[in-house]
């Protein structure tokens, strides 16, 4: 069973991505564009720590890396060919343009985002090794921790370069999931509410920094370097700067630090405020594929209603609700069948 804060923190960066992607419809304000930039970056870092967790339980010596790899990238690689079929197929079919569209991950623009999974995927297992290797050294700290630096920094490295060439390293997302790959194997602290001060921290100097960013950005300046973004210029929205993976991080580690303590507490009801978000998080894969269909089925009945509290109860109910429900339908029919078929 994955960690619950895994779940809550996915869950709240799938809410980040189905508000970013209703500008126009729901909302018009850039701030909230700017809020919700943490989002992607979150979601690949939590795909490293769960691929990590999922490394260390797997027998993976016996069964092979390669038939690993494609065991854990199919349920994925399934929905995400449905869903290309099922975006595809508005008035007519072509199969040429189907295959092409699950090549190209071009059916839909959020798709993207399956592209990189399954790179990041195929190189999970050498990473994981890479970094396995640093942390089990029977050496001093200092030079433990030196060691990692220059670990990490060759992995950034790697992925900024492959921006100039083919997209098979995954570009910045490539060190953003390795960071996930490495806290999926160490033990984190037990959480006390001063480390909330460090995530502010960073979150805020993160906010900043990606705030000057976007803003350039909305004056059309497309290949924004000023500030710590100087540091890889060719980085910018997506895959993410150097701005928004600090951004993200402080999200992250505030985002741990408040899950935890809300999990850990005796009062039951901060027990429950994490459920939605654990739930939310645990569909997230399902919401990513489809909310953005269902945002089209909804505009060809609301698109000019008002833009409000009702037509956002709407919206956002049919986003979150329609994927978990239809999964949660599907995951229970799957099970009923393999009971009959086993008696």
């Amino acid at each position: 069973m994955k960690k619950k804060w895994i779940y809550q923190i996915r869950g709240l960066a799938i809410i980040a991505v189905v508000i970013c992607h209703q500008q126009g419809i729901l909302h018009d304000t850039e701030v909230i564009q700017l809020f919700t930039l943490f989002s992607v970056t979150t979601l690949v870092f939590l795909m490293g720590v769960t691929k990590a967790l999922s490394i260390k339980k797997s027998a993976i010596n016996q069964e092979g890396i390669l038939r690993y790899t494609l065991r854990s990238v199919t349920p994925v690689l399934y929905s995400y060919i449905i869903a290309t079929f099922v975006y595809s197929y508005r008035g007519g079919l072509d199969y040429n343009a189907l295959l092409t569209k699950i090549l190209d991950f071009s059916a839909c623009g959020a798709f993207y985002f399956i592209e990189y999974f399954l790179i990041l995927s195929l190189w999970a297992p050498l990473l994981y090794v890479v970094i396995k290797s640093f942390i089990c050294k029977k050496i001093q700290i200092k030079y433990k921790l030196i060691l990692g630096f220059i670990i990490f920094m060759l992995i950034w490295r790697v992925g900024y370069l492959s921006i100039d060439g083919w997209n098979i390293f995954g570009q910045s997302y490539l060190f953003v999931y390795s960071i996930g790959l490495l806290i999926g194997q160490i033990e984190l602290p037990k959480i006390k509410w001063i480390y909330c001060i460090p995530g502010f921290m960073v979150l805020l100097a993160g906010l900043f920094s990606t705030k000057r960013f976007y803003w350039a950005r909305m004056i059309g300046i497309h290949n924004y370097s000023g500030g710590i973004d100087i540091l890889a210029p060719k980085l910018q929205l997506n895959p993410p700067n150097i701005s928004i993976i600090i951004y993200s991080f402080g999200i992250i580690a505030v985002a741990y630090v408040l899950f935890e303590m809300s999990n850990n507490s005796n009062v039951k009801a901060l027990k429950i405020a994490g459920i939605p978000f654990s739930v939310l998080g645990k569909y997230s894969m399902d919401i990513f594929l489809w909310h953005l269909y269902i945002q089209e089925y909804l505009n060809g009945y609301f698109i000019s209603m008002e833009k409000n509290i009702v037509k956002w109860f709407i919206y956002y109910g049919a986003m979150f609700s329609v994927p978990i429900i239809t999964r949660y339908l599907y995951n229970k029919a799957k099970t009923k069948v393999y009971q009959v078929i086993q008696e």
